[in-house]
């Protein structure tokens, strides 16, 4: 067991009051029975929401980070330390800072999703751009602050770091109860981390701060009055619900970047040679199904482009390859997204094709005759082909006479 002691301050907010604001915490922490190993503050419990006073408030930051220097040490513990306004330049942003029981600051997170519209918070503030990740108890954690557990991409990426609680400072008002309840349960169960969410109270804000299992299980949940909140978890349950079913490690990640967030595509292709025959393989999908190209495909995240090439021609035909050099490059535009395709002359180091059975129905070296008059064989491979064959050293030239698919199709070898 991994125990995780979380103490937090339910409470109401004064607003551009943040004397008696801290006076507030200072009272409920009076009640504490344990020392905490995290204790999470709500969303700008320090002066709430005074847009109009928000500049003043964030240049006087160094007054609100001392006092949680001051909770820090005082109960040595890692302080969630809800948001505060901080100023960057002429930027304003919504920041929770993480301190350490020594009261220095671990890292900080600006809210990513502010509130728009006819709301003040996404004119006054600006957007953050970054995910970190914290420590409490060493047990990995991170920020989604209020609005942002509206979008499941923010617990997501925190989820993907490898944390395993997502706290969540908030103010979330009384029109959207069940909005905070369902949304909580959701990022707790498809990311299979614990929640821990803090909300404030008064008038127009429901409290109900509550701590979630990975599984979606409601651990515990406050009433609507301010209070002080301790519960412990076993941080080690999280792993030993993710050995059974993982929810992560299924994600499509190609389909969602084509699809759902699209980016561009580098793929990768290799010219095998072996006894004057070219390496192809007979294609099983697509529009192009049935006809014979050079192997390849897309590279994983983070791999190198001649690395990538020798993979997937390995995993497409069982030949053994390493890349020479750089043969062709061919640029492609579909509804924004590029699709850029490296091609490479690729070292034979042995190994008989063999077909796939899945993404190709065929592989085999091919003779020139049969790639240009006998069998359906892509143009792009043929004018790669041909470009070998030739001989010729020019280096990568636009080829403004291929036969093209669009006009955005550019091929250079």
């Amino acid at each position: 067991m991994k125990p995780l002691h979380i103490t937090m301050i339910q409470m109401d907010i004064i607003k551009g009051d943040f004397d008696a604001n801290c006076s507030t915490i200072e009272k409920l922490l009076q009640q504490a029975t344990q020392p905490p190993d995290l204790l999470m503050l709500p969303e700008m419990w320090s002066v709430g929401f005074d847009y109009r006073r928000m500049k003043h408030h964030s240049q006087v930051l160094s007054k609100t980070l001392s006092f949680l220097n001051h909770l820090a040490r005082h109960y040595h513990t890692v302080i969630m330390g809800g948001s505060v306004p901080e100023s960057k330049g002429d930027r304003l942003f919504n920041t929770t800072y993480v301190l350490n029981p020594d009261g220095t600051t671990q890292d900080r997170y600006r809210k990513m999703h502010l509130v728009s519209q006819r709301h003040l918070e996404g004119k006054t503030f600006n957007r953050g751009n970054r995910i970190p990740l914290f420590q409490a108890n060493d047990v990995p954690f991170g920020v989604a602050n209020c609005y942002d557990i509206m979008f499941p991409e923010t617990t997501r990426g925190i989820a993907q770091q490898g944390a395993q609680l997502v706290t969540v400072p908030a103010q979330y008002s009384s029109p959207f109860f069940d909005q905070w309840m369902t949304l909580l349960k959701a990022r707790a169960m498809e990311n299979q981390v614990f929640v821990a969410a803090v909300n404030r109270v008064g008038a127009n804000y429901f409290g109900h701060s509550c701590i979630i299992s990975p599984t979606g299980k409601m651990l515990f949940e406050a009433n609507d009055q301010e209070q002080l909140i301790e519960f412990t978890l076993d941080a080690d349950q999280v792993e030993r619900k993710r050995a059974i079913r993982h929810h992560a490690r299924q994600i499509n990640e190609m389909a969602l970047m084509k699809w759902v967030y699209p980016q561009n595509f580098i793929g990768v292709g290799g010219l095998v040679e072996r006894d004057g025959r070219f390496l192809m393989v007979r294609q099983n999908y697509g529009r192009i199904k049935g006809y014979w190209l050079l192997p390849g495909g897309h590279l994983d995240k983070g791999e190198a482009p001649e690395v990538g090439a020798a993979r997937e021609i390995m995993e497409e035909t069982s030949v053994h390859t390493q890349a020479l050099e750089l043969l062709a490059l061919r640029n492609l535009r579909v509804n924004g997204v590029v699709d850029s395709y490296q091609v490479y002359r690729m070292e034979d180091l042995g190994g008989e094709p063999v077909p796939d059975g899945f993404e190709n129905t065929e592989a085999a070296f091919l003779t020139p005759d049969e790639i240009f008059n006998e069998k359906p064989v892509t143009h792009l491979a043929q004018a790669i082909v041909r470009k070998v064959l030739s001989g010729e050293k020019n280096g990568l030239q636009l080829q403004t006479d291929f036969i093209k698919h669009s006009e955005d199709y550019q091929l250079y070898l």
